[in-house]
């Protein structure tokens, strides 16, 4: 926020330090704090700061031009990041359950737990209705 409201002074020495918070933001973890009672539910702590994070840096591409083009591909690079790091997530979560699919109709079936390739399925002369 200084940065923007003192009208970009020391841009050269805090840009660099808020691009590279931007790029290790994917791994970072933020601390857990004990939530009281709220009336109102709140985004977590995290995404309130990454989005403050981004917010930041996009409003300095704005106001400085020749940053924006590092500033802009910095935001893009770390949700390519992030998009990865999500999928090998969920392919991380979905190995077991295919594997237990797979026993699962091995065992039911006695039949290959491949699927049925599309060749092997009735065209629509062969259905009766």
């Amino acid at each position: 926020v200084y940065l923007i409201e003192s009208e970009l002074k020391f841009i050269d020495k805090i840009l660099p330090v808020l691009l590279n918070v931007q790029k290790k933001l994917v791994k970072c973890t933020m601390p857990h704090r004990e939530a009281g009672p709220r009336k109102h539910k709140r985004l977590p702590d995290s995404e309130c700061f990454a989005f403050c994070l981004s917010s930041i840096l996009t409003q300095v591409a704005i106001l400085h031009p020749p940053s924006f083009d590092k500033i802009m591909s910095t935001i893009l690079d770390s949700a390519q990041s992030l998009i990865s790091a999500l999928e090998d997530s969920y392919q991380q979560l979905l190995e077991p359950f295919q594997t237990l699919t797979n026993l699962i109709r091995q065992r039911m079936g006695g039949s290959n737990a491949a699927p049925t390739p599309e060749s092997a399925l009735p065209n629509e002369s062969q259905w009766v209705c």
